[in-house]
């Protein structure tokens, strides 16, 4: 009678486990798309394996299948399908997944549905994510070195202390997204939204801007030297301490910026708009290039003798 109990509770447990995997993930694959009736079916499912555990743990050969019930997590599960999104039809969301600390290097994810996801501490290194829709994404501490993320959709993500180092960030939406002490060196950041973002000692050197829009951000600290700012506009932004050396500002709107503090050493700002700038103790030098009669002193800028 026993052994034919524990036939019943083993085939019960791998049927209804089995039905369980299949709507987990068909779950990770919908995102916040899933329908009320797969969700409840998933919590009807829970419950029972809950009361067929119970039952099996009465029994003394247990301990093997209750080990093989969780063979693939959630998370991997969900891991697996971004990992074959591309191959199997680019079709499925990818809302809301759990993908913190995966490794995703070079993988296709080109227009993905990855609204709200966990990317925390992902490693994304050269993956393509050109079009993908990041809103509210946690990509803090991830990975994106060289990564496409040309015209991603970034707004409000939070991106704290990732490396994005030669990463493709044009005609990005990056507004309001949270940047602070991320590496952006050499990054491509041309014609990108950047209105009202936070990239507080954000290392930007080397990084093409040229026509990005910084308008209200604050970039307190961050360090731009030798960036091509060429027609962007900075105007309403904290640019207090940033490091701007042998950057090249020709034509940029800086009206209304705070650069109070800042290294504007070799920077070129021939024919940029600085009305209504403040530059409280701005370090220049013989080598900065102003604006034909612009006086860097009325603006609290002070003259610096390298020699």
């Amino acid at each position: 009678m026993s052994n034919s109990r524990e036939e019943r509770l083993k085939k019960q447990f791998v049927e209804r486990n089995q039905r369980l995997q299949r709507l987990r993930e068909m779950q990770a694959r919908q995102g916040i798309f899933t329908s009320q009736e797969v969700l409840a079916e998933i919590e009807t499912i829970e419950g029972e394996l809950k009361r067929l555990l119970i039952e099996l743990r009465k029994l003394d050969n247990s301990d093997e299948i209750i080990a093989s019930i969780n063979a693939f997590s959630p998370k991997e599960r969900q891991y697996k399908v971004a990992l074959h999104w591309a191959a199997d039809g680019r079709k499925v969301s990818l809302a809301r997944v759990d993908l913190s600390e995966t490794d995703l290097r070079a993988v296709d994810l080109a227009g993905a549905d990855l609204r709200v996801a966990n990317l925390n501490q992902a490693k994304l290194d050269r993956a393509n994510l050109a079009s993908a829709d990041l809103r509210f994404a946690d990509l803090n501490g991830a990975q994106l070195g060289k990564a496409n993320l040309s015209e991603v959709d970034l707004c409000e993500a939070d991106l704290r202390n990732a490396d994005l180092s030669e990463a493709d960030l044009s005609e990005a939406d990056l507004s309001e997204v949270d940047l602070h002490y991320a590496n952006l060196n050499k990054v491509n950041l041309s014609q990108a939204d950047l209105v009202e973002a936070h990239l507080i000692e954000t290392n930007l050197r080397g990084a093409d801007l040229r026509r990005a829009d910084f308008s209200w951000a604050n970039l307190h600290g961050a360090d731009l030297s030798e960036a091509n700012l060429e027609e962007t506009d900075f105007s309403g932004a904290d640019m207090s301490g940033v490091n701007l050396r042998g950057a090249n500002l020709r034509n940029a709107n800086l009206s209304r910026t705070t650069l109070s503090w800042s290294n504007l050493r070799g920077a070129n700002l021939y024919e940029a708009d600085l009305s209504g700038s403040y530059m409280y103790e701005a370090e220049y030098d013989r080598t900065t290039l102003w604006p034909e009669d612009f006086i860097p002193g009325e603006v609290g800028a002070i003259w610096v003798d390298d020699e």
